[in-house]
């Protein structure tokens, strides 16, 4: 190989960490901190990943990280999203959050026997970055694949089951 190619061709590790610091340039205080220590985003942002998913595998905190990963980030960006003019990112964080509803209501009975697998956190967190990591699109995916037939299919009887319970607790409301 030439020293010309050899150039031209970047380490695949550093590659995928100059990509994900793209993906948080515009986030200020993760710039700014990079900034201070002088190492690019992306490195702070794979090492925090890291450590979080080391802690995760040897047990510590699993349950709180998994948390912060697929709720407080994903909180946040929606409330960016809703922030912007765009409606694209709005869509992505609307399915995210309905995709993340049915493996939640699933995951609360089955986690007490799952948690109990090697990896079981590690694979959870990993796949709520899959759903909303931008460049996967991991929740549109699994929506259109899976819950939009589903619920397209069961949207009378859902419907008709809210407006029941509606009811009910309009009826029982103020007879106590």
């Amino acid at each position: 190989m030439s020293s010309d190619s050899q150039q031209g061709a970047k380490n695949p590790v550093l590659q995928i960490l100059e990509d994900i610091g793209k993906d948080f340039e515009k986030c200020k205080p993760l710039v700014d901190i990079a900034t201070k220590i002088g190492v690019p985003p992306g490195h702070i942002v794979a090492a925090s990943f890291s450590l979080a998913l080391l802690c995760i595998i040897f047990g510590i905190f699993s349950d709180f990280l998994t948390a912060i990963v697929g709720l407080l980030y994903p909180a946040y960006m929606s409330f960016k999203a809703i922030e912007t003019p765009e409606d694209d990112d709005d869509k992505q964080w609307l399915t995210y959050w309905i995709v993340f509803s049915f493996l939640h209501v699933f995951d609360g009975p089955l986690s007490l026997i799952l948690q109990f697998f090697p990896f079981y956190y590690p694979l959870k967190v990993m796949f709520y970055v899959y759903l909303f990591y931008p460049k996967t699109k991991g929740a549109l995916f699994v929506y259109n694949s899976f819950l939009r037939k589903f619920l397209l299919q069961n949207q009378a009887k859902i419907d008709d089951y809210i407006q029941k319970t509606k009811e009910t607790v309009e009826n029982n409301r103020f007879t106590k």
